[in-house]
C-alpha cells in the first residue's frame, strides 16, 4: 500500500505522524541504508534495596540520672606501670577534675587502697590518664551510679575500687574490657 506524501499513516490518521516503517521506506528509496536496532535501554545507577528504605533515626540520648542516684564519691585503682615496672595509685574523683594522685593515706575510713604502697605517679602519667582513660557516668537498670573506663595501653590494674561511704565495692570488668564502679 503507498500513500501519498504528507498524508501519515495508511489508516489515514495524519495526527498520528510517520512510523519508522514510513520512514525507512521513504529513506530506503532516496538511496539510503539504515539497519533497524531496537531501541538500547541503559541503566544509569544502581539502586540497593536499602537506599529505597528511610534511614534509621539514631538512638535517642540516655535519660538523665534519676534524683537520688548514688554514684560513687571517687574511684581508686592501684596500677602496674609496664614500661616503669612500678606501682602507682591513681584516684578518679568527678569533684577534682578527673585523674589524679591517690593521696598517702593509710586510713581505711577514707581510702581503699589503704595498706598498699605504691610509688607517686608523675605529672606525665597523671596528664596521660586525663587524655587516654576518659571517664564516663551513666545508671545502671537498679538505679546506681557508674562510672566506666578502660585502663590505658602500658598500665595494668592490679585492684580497683568505688568509694560509696564508707564501702569500697571492687571494679567490675565488663565484656569489652572497660572497667565499671557503682555504689549500690
Amino acid at each position: 500500500m503507498t500513500e501519498a506524501p504528507g498524508q501519515g499513516r495508511p489508516d489515514g490518521d495524519p495526527a498520528q505522524g510517520v512510523t519508522r516503517r514510513d520512514a525507512m521506506r521513504r529513506l530506503a528509496g532516496l538511496g539510503v541504508t539504515l539497519a533497524w536496532t531496537a531501541p538500547v535501554v541503559q541503566r544509569l545507577g544502581t539502586v540497593s534495596a536499602s537506599a529505597q528504605v528511610s534511614p534509621v533515626p539514631p538512638p535517642p540520648p540516655p535519660p538523665p540520672p534519676p534524683l537520688g542516684a548514688e554514684f560513687p564519691s571517687n574511684v581508686q585503682v592501684l596500677l602496674l606501670h609496664v614500661l616503669s615496672a612500678t606501682t602507682l595509685a591513681l584516684k578518679f574523683d568527678e569533684g577534682d577534675g578527673g585523674w589524679g594522685r591517690h593521696p598517702d593515706n593509710n586510713d581505711p575510713s577514707k581510702q581503699c587502697l589503704a595498706g598498699n604502697t605504691w610509688h607517686r605517679a608523675t605529672d606525665e602519667q597523671v596528664a596521660f590518664w586525663n587524655a587516654n582513660a576518659p571517664v564516663t557516668k551513666s545508671v545502671n537498670a537498679a538505679g546506681c551510679g557508674v562510672y566506666t573506663f578502660t585502663v590505658p595501653t602500658g598500665y595494668v590494674l592490679i585492684q580497683g575500687y568505688a568509694k560509696c561511704g564508707q564501702n569500697c565495692p571492687a571494679a567490675t570488668l565488663n565484656l569489652d574490657g572497660s572497667l565499671s564502679f557503682s555504689c549500690c
